[in-house]
């Protein structure tokens, strides 16, 4: 058995701890530069209380059970959602603060949210796909977000 995939996953995450993340405000829309880009972001709460976004979003839910809307953890956080896309995470961000088919598990901020949002991105362009989520698994466990599914790998 050849184990170099190990030596190349080490090295992935060894230069993962290096990225910095690129922080942006949802009202002023999602950058460009990630378009095509393979990363983990975090959707923050910035402004507002975390009990109101997570009623807010808990009647949302309610209210479309048609929608696939990420489940509700144990308690409100201002951190709302840990999440990562392999191929386009600009994409992904535009389902969870703009427009999901029904089918797509997104928050849709959109529709509900009336708070202020940040969401901060890490790229990672080179990483092992698989890696990607590993780091997001460990990032919402030490966070905590208050919707979706977390810590599972």
């Amino acid at each position: 058995m050849n184990w170099d995939f190990i030596d190349l996953l080490i090295r992935d995450l060894e230069s993962s701890k290096q990225t910095k993340p690129i922080t942006f405000s949802v009202k002023h829309g999602i950058p460009e530069e990630l378009k095509g880009s393979r990363g983990v972001y975090i959707i923050k709460q910035v402004k507002g209380e975390p009990q109101a976004a997570f009623n807010e979003y808990n009647v949302y839910r309610e209210n479309n059970e048609n929608l696939n809307c990420p489940p509700l953890n144990q308690k409100p956080n201002h951190i709302l959602y840990v999440g990562r896309h392999k191929d386009d995470i600009r994409k992904r961000l535009a389902e969870h603060l703009v427009k999901a088919s029904d089918t797509t598990s997104a928050l849709r901020l959109n529709e509900w949210g009336t708070a202020d949002y940040e969401i901060d991105v890490y790229l990672f362009p080179d990483i092992n796909p698989n890696l990607l989520q590993i780091i997001e698994a460990c990032f919402a466990e030490q966070m905590q977000p208050a919707f979706g599914q977390h810590g599972k790998i």
